[in-house]
């Protein structure tokens, strides 16, 4: 696992020297609009990933899991929507978990809708050694007000549990006015036994040329964010945001950010950004400059640099990086491709570090009824201290989807 882009490498499964592994998986959809007069789907997958395997997504966690599933969404009629689902998650000598659903969404008329749904979930726990099941029932009833206002309120229920199951009732209500055609608001309170929470939210157009947004989240894992925005009467676009998310531990825990971006007649637009931020065990700044320039309808060309510096209890780090890059798009034909070099100097360590990364995708439509991707991503790292390369990463993905016209 990597937490700075492939610069250093830190072992996720410490319990065996043996990483490697394979995953396979199937999944299958078909839509009904294609079949009849109603929409929606059906779909099902199969996922089998083996301990020691890891990819972009998933990272080793040295356990054999297995995901399958089936979901199906019908528009019975112009008011009335059902959705059923069941899903398992086998996670070999850890944990199990199931899921079997049935919901319906029923609009009684153009300002009043209701939602239904029963539920039936079942945990194990091998490493806790807990085994327990629940059977829950929700609903949903959102009303128009006004044209401008809405109401909604939703719960859930156990309607019955046995073992080890922990309780999971919740209730929620909220409602979201637009009181001009400036200022919207939004309010939700939810209190349930495993958690409180309460959000406020704002949208507020000072003029045709400024905003102004707030979100502020009270409870355990909730987030807040402030925002503005303004363009000048020459073009010139100012932003800046202020976010909190408690669940962070890294600079981003609370995070400030202001930028500028400007658009020219000649298809050329420059932007800044600065973000300073501010975790439990890590500090950060970063400054980014960069332009982007249409050359023709189809080719359009960017260039960037950034210098972040990073407190750490680990040792600051000094990182500086350029990015070059080019993509075209043509009616049959889209690419793009990524250069960048970065370096990263230890202060206290003094492991210095030089990386080179490059990515590139292409995307051709053969015919109206056949397209191709590719991608293809490399980077190696060099130790300035060891004087050799001490990471290499390579991916190649290679597809085609065919549709018939």
């Amino acid at each position: 696992m990597s937490t700075n882009g492939g610069i250093s490498f830190n072992k996720q499964n410490t319990l065996s020297d043996d990483n490697d592994g394979e995953a396979k998986g199937v999944e299958a959809r078909v839509n009904f609009a294609e079949l009849s007069d109603h929409e929606g789907y059906i779909m099902g997958w199969w996922k089998d990933r083996d301990a020691g395997f890891s990819s972009a997504a998933p990272l080793d966690d040295g356990i054999e899991t297995i995901d399958t599933g089936v979901e199906a969404q019908w528009q019975a009629t112009e008011r009335l929507d059902l959705t059923a689902r069941a899903t398992s998650l086998d996670k070999k000598t850890e944990s199990e978990f199931s899921a079997i659903s049935i919901q319906g969404d029923y609009e009684v008329s153009d300002r009043f809708s209701v939602g239904l749904e029963l539920r039936h979930e079942n945990e194990e726990d091998d490493i806790l050694n807990t085994d327990g099941e629940a059977t829950l029932a929700g609903a949903e009833i959102r009303y128009d007000l006004t044209e401008q206002t809405e109401v909604y309120t939703s719960g859930q229920f156990v309607i019955d549990d046995n073992g080890d199951y922990e309780s999971n009732a919740l209730a929620t209500i909220g409602v979201e006015t637009q009181v001009s055609d400036r200022l919207a608001l939004k309010t939700e309170v939810s209190s349930g036994d495993r958690g409180d929470a309460v959000v406020l939210g704002m949208e507020y157009d000072v003029t045709p040329n400024l905003n102004i947004s707030l979100d502020a989240g009270f409870g355990s894992g909730a987030t807040s964010q402030v925002g503005t925005n303004y363009t000048t009467a020459n073009g010139l676009e100012l932003y800046g945001s202020y976010a909190t998310d408690p669940d962070r531990t890294d600079s981003g825990e609370s995070m400030f950010t202001f930028g500028t971006r400007k658009r020219y007649g000649n298809g050329l637009s420059l932007y800044s950004e600065s973000q300073f931020g501010e975790g439990e065990d890590e500090q950060s700044v970063a400054r980014t400059y960069g332009l982007d320039f249409d050359l023709t309808e189809q080719w359009r060309l960017s260039a960037s640099v950034q210098k972040n510096d990073i407190e750490d209890d680990l040792g600051d780090i000094d990182r500086r990086a350029a990015t070059l890059g080019a993509s075209y798009k043509g009616d049959d034909l889209k690419f793009g491709s990524v250069l960048e070099y970065r370096e990263d100097d230890n202060n206290q360590t003094s492991e210095d570090a030089t990386q080179w990364v490059t990515s590139n995708t292409v995307e051709w439509q053969q015919s109206e009824s056949l397209r191709w991707l590719g991608k293809v991503e490399l980077s190696t790292t060099h130790s300035d201290a060891n004087k050799n390369d001490e990471a290499k990463y390579a991916e190649l993905d290679l597809g085609f989807a065919y549709r018939p016209a």
